[in-house]
């Protein structure tokens, strides 16, 4: 288990450091998923190692949302004095990504015909 956690870490620490070298505004984490990943997709399976790792850390990803939870009570009285902006930004958001996605999506089908 400690020999899977060494390896997210690396991936995570690589993942920075190709961020920093190459200078780029990309978050340093998401670098090493995707390193992870391309190394997962070579190797053609999922060191065992890394994946009892992430099952224990899955298991238990709920603890992540309790700060938020906490956030959210406390500034309950912030929410529902505001909370039609936040909807409104929430929907029209969620609306503008989906017509982006479709649009894109049409456009990359038209060009694939022939």
């Amino acid at each position: 288990m400690i020999a899977g956690l060494i390896q997210l870490v690396c991936f995570n620490l690589a993942g920075e450091a190709v961020v920093t070298l190459l200078g780029v505004n990309f978050p340093g984490a998401l670098a090493g998923m995707l390193l992870m990943l391309a190394v997962m997709c070579v190797c053609g399976r999922i060191a065992p190692d890394v994946e009892q790792v992430s099952g224990a850390i899955l298991r238990r990803i709920g603890l992540v949302f309790v700060p938020s939870a906490v956030g959210v009570s406390l500034h309950m009285d912030t929410l529902l004095r505001e909370g039609a902006i936040v909807v409104v930004a929430i929907v029209g958001g969620t609306s503008c990504a989906l017509i982006a996605s479709a649009w894109l999506y049409y456009l990359a089908q038209r060009e694939k015909q022939p």
